[in-house]
């Protein structure tokens, strides 16, 4: 049962939060340039340079920061 409970620590640590975060991420940069196009009729390609960076941003705090140690928990 412990080892159950530590991969299904490890793999919502490692797999499920990071492709939240990262789908959501995507999501609002999707969402982002539907807006610009309805209203502006042209798509502005500059939010995929914020997407970009905001991708690297989620993913690097998403590894490092979102983690909880699975010993701690047993």
């Amino acid at each position: 049962m412990e080892d159950l409970l530590n991969a299904f620590f490890l793999m919502s640590n490692f797999v499920f939060v990071p492709a939240i975060a990262y789908g959501s991420q995507l999501a609002l940069g999707a969402v982002g340039v539907t807006l610009v196009y309805g209203i502006l009729r042209f798509s502005n390609f500059a939010h995929g340079d914020t997407m970009a960076f905001g991708t690297m941003f989620v993913i690097s705090v998403s590894y490092t920061h979102l983690t909880l140690p699975t010993s701690d928990l047993v």
